[in-house]
């Protein structure tokens, strides 16, 4: 397992305190690890678990015979056990390490998958002058969404709603949500 710790953030810190850190993180990612292969195996499924520190965050990769089963439906299974996992490895009060997990490359792609989407339906609404609403989207889909489209100089977006899931709105400039004619996507019928 191998990773690089960004010294260089630890700026108030002495040469002591930066590798009793660079321990401490070498062993929150060791049993991050054995947590993660210790729940696959639990689950019956067989795979390799790769881990890397990267930009403050721990990074697993899966790769295995059984992807669907450890992605699950709309990749909720992935979800809750990246959520799993981030509360597990936090639940000591030292510093917050986001987990990131992925299963053969699945959230990359679905990343870009959802990049393509709303590329294709920013150009529908400012060719037809028309709000559209995708959704209801995950934050993290949501989020996606909303960096894919901030350079665009023609259009703005907005996430509408209550709770964690909540629609996302590709507004044309000079177009007002009330009252303006919207076109409704669904969010499962993304390009493949």
């Amino acid at each position: 397992m191998s990773y690089q710790l960004p010294i260089n953030t630890i700026s108030t810190r002495n040469k002591e305190e930066a590798l009793a850190t660079d321990w401490a993180l070498e062993e929150r990612l060791r049993e991050a690890k054995e947590m993660i292969t210790g729940l696959l195996e639990r689950m019956g499924v067989k795979a390799s678990v790769e881990c890397r520190y990267e930009n403050g965050n721990l990074h697993f990769d899966v790769t295995g015979d059984e992807d669907g089963m450890i992605i699950g439906k709309k990749g909720r299974t992935l979800d809750a056990i990246e959520t799993l996992m981030n509360r597990m490895v936090n639940r000591t009060g030292t510093e917050p390490i986001r987990v990131v997990l992925d299963v053969d490359r699945y959230r990359k792609r679905r990343e870009e998958n959802l990049t393509r989407t709303a590329h294709r339906l920013a150009k529908k609404a400012k060719g037809e002058q028309r709000i559209v609403t995708i959704g209801p989207l995950c934050p993290r889909d949501r989020r996606v969404i909303h960096l894919a489209l901030a350079g665009d100089p023609g259009l703005r977006t907005e996430s509408v709603g209550e709770g964690e899931m909540k629609k996302l709105r590709i507004i044309p400039l000079g177009k007002e949500p009330e009252g303006s004619r919207t076109i409704e996507q669904n969010p499962t019928r993304f390009e493949r």
